[in-house]
């Protein structure tokens, strides 16, 4: 529910922009605003997450979205909106965002085994991506043709049900009392997230993805134009196609997992989009551009199932909160620097040398940390599973029964 209602305002507040600017700068400063909190928030929302109930916390952050967002679109209504407002409402939407994902992730190990976690998050992330990314915005600008004010105050409706189910499904957490100042418990949980080996890794490598991806699609848009000769119409359809690859990833990733492990489905996913780069460079059909897309969704939805998975796994409750944060606030802060990267080396180079160097960079990135963090997973796997000891059973005719084991010998 929040997903798409999310997907809807993306689409909805840099069109509504355009009433008030034509300004590529100024409209592109709704994304900006909306996601500059995501470097600065999520550690706050971390440390609440470990020190309150975290169903009531929840709760009460999709109160506060239903807030900002009914009374936006109430303004839209009255026609008493306009830049500033779009600013800031981007801006508390962005914060509240990253502090929704930070709980939810931070909730999710207590709800089901560590077991059961791969197809937890593949199904969580698979209707996220798939609700915000195809459905979401495609009635984002169904909605504010029909009326400028639908999409604001339908999103603000689609958290009050949101409340409601997460209400029902998010366990009660009961907090240990430490005596510890919150700032001292935000810092305890960042020393320990960091010294963690194969926690630091994986947020390097998953930074350095980030990184990349943001590089490309950063510029994606005028490549589209100019390399495949695409319509505004044509691009939005194209990444809602592409956007099939989030549902395969999701249904895969748990299949793959079971195969390859965490580290395993992380290099396949990492190597896999670092290959689509280059070759997406070298395309001039939108279909196989859009084939190639999908299969770069597909890679990065497994590579986050595998990652969200094998963090939760490796982190007590009690630190769960700051753990999401820690890696969110790492994740998030490279993805403005790759895409501004990316434009620095397609005003140079134009933008197919950006898609080139894209992928170099992340093949390097997964050689120099792919292999450690492989290796570090396999240690951490569950051993196989000890065979049962010998029972010797003395039957009532005499007869004596076993069976073969290299623990030990029981005798009945």
């Amino acid at each position: 529910m929040s997903s798409i209602g999310d997907g809807m305002v993306v689409v909805a507040l840099p069109l509504l922009a355009l009433k008030f600017t034509h300004s590529p700068l100024l409209i592109a400063g709704v994304m900006v605003t909306g996601s500059a909190p995501a470097a600065i928030g999520g550690l706050p929302a971390g440390t609440l997450a470990d020190r309150t109930n975290r169903r009531r916390l929840i709760v009460l952050i999709e109160f506060f979205r239903f807030l900002v967002l009914i009374a936006f679109g109430l303004a839209v209504l009255v026609h008493a909106d306009g830049l500033v407002a779009i600013y800031l409402t981007a801006f508390a939407l962005g914060a509240m965002n990253v502090a929704f994902d930070v709980v939810a992730g931070a909730s999710l190990p207590a709800m089901v085994p560590s077991s059961q976690l791969v197809p937890a998050n593949s199904h969580l992330i698979n209707a996220e991506m798939t609700g915000q990314d195809i459905v979401g915005q495609g009635l984002g600008g169904l909605a504010l043709s029909l009326a400028r004010a639908l999409p604001f105050i339908a999103d603000a409706f689609s958290f009050v049900v949101s409340a409601i189910l997460l209400n029902r499904a998010i366990p009660d957490s009961v907090p240990e009392s430490s005596g510890e100042s919150a700032v001292n418990a935000l810092r305890s949980g960042l020393s320990w997230y960091f010294r963690h080996p194969v926690l630091r890794t994986l947020t390097g490598l998953l930074a350095s993805l980030a990184f990349c991806q943001s590089m490309v699609f950063g510029v994606l848009v005028p490549f589209a134009h100019s390399r495949l000769h695409m319509s505004n119409t044509g691009y939005g359809f194209m990444l809602a196609v592409a956007g099939v690859g989030t549902v395969i990833g999701g249904y895969g990733a748990s299949k793959l997992h079971k195969k390859l492990g965490n580290g395993g489905l992380l290099l396949l996913a990492g190597f896999l989009a670092a290959a689509v780069y280059p070759v997406l460079a070298t395309v001039t059909s939108a279909i196989t551009a859009t084939l190639l897309l999908a299969i770069e969704t597909m890679s990065v939805v497994g590579g986050n199932v595998a990652a969200r998975s094998l963090r939760q796994s490796l982190v007590p409750d009690v630190m769960q909160g700051r753990a999401a944060s820690a890696y969110s606030t790492v994740i998030l802060s490279c993805i403005p620097l790759g895409a501004l990267v990316g434009g620095v080396v397609a005003a140079t180079g134009g933008t197919r040398t950006t898609l080139f160097t894209a992928g170099v960079i992340q093949v390097i990135f997964l050689l120099a940390t792919g292999p450690r963090l492989y290796r570090r997973t396999r240690e951490l796997s569950p051993k196989a599973e000890e065979p049962a000891p010998v029972v010797l059973e003395l039957d009532a005719d005499g007869t004596l029964t076993s069976s073969p084991t290299e623990s030990g010998v029981a005798v009945n």
